[in-house]
């Protein structure tokens, strides 16, 4: 019988523990990880017109979910919308000053998780993860490969 390694199990584990982490910050700003997630990129993008189409592919989520999750971000004054005066289906999204005012916060939070999940590890172990983890995401997505 060949051997099982479990390895969502594992995945699931850290997931959920920093899932866990970053709820406990974020809840005082009434923001989930999902809509941090979407603040990310909004900033990580600055100069692209962003969609709603790109955040549901980068999210790898529905329309329903990224139109809620939108929606409740305009709601609490931390994105608007704008809509193209030429084309009135092409809205883009961008980040308010309130945003931008809790971004460093959470990056020093989410660079403070990374640091103590990788505490004890080498650097080049660190970067060997990441490549690994990389390969994963490739093979599992890829349609050629057989489960």
């Amino acid at each position: 019988m060949k051997k099982i390694h479990r390895y969502g199990m594992y995945f699931k584990r850290i997931h959920l523990d920093i899932e866990k982490e970053i709820h406990t910050k974020l809840s005082a700003y009434n923001l989930t990880k999902s809509q941090l997630d979407i603040l990310n990129y909004l900033d990580q993008h600055p100069d692209q017109m962003t969609c709603q189409k790109d955040l549901q592919n980068y999210l790898h989520v529905s329309n329903a979910t990224i139109n809620g999750l939108v929606n409740r971000l305009e709601q609490n004054g931390y994105i608007y919308r704008i809509t193209n005066s030429e084309d009135k289906r092409m809205v883009s999204i961008h980040p308010t000053e309130k945003a931008n005012q809790i971004k460093d916060l959470f990056l020093t939070t989410i660079y403070n998780l990374e640091q103590k999940m990788m505490a004890h590890i080498a650097p080049d172990k660190q970067e060997e993860l990441v490549n690994l983890l990389e390969q994963m995401i490739q093979n599992i997505e890829s349609e050629d490969q057989p489960c």
